[in-house]
């Protein structure tokens, strides 16, 4: 998982979805 992908990537504090 990418810490933040910007594009429904996973960050790492907690493996949440960003959209």
């Amino acid at each position: 998982h990418r810490p933040f992908d910007g594009g429904g990537g996973c960050v790492a504090a907690g493996n949440k979805h960003v959209l």
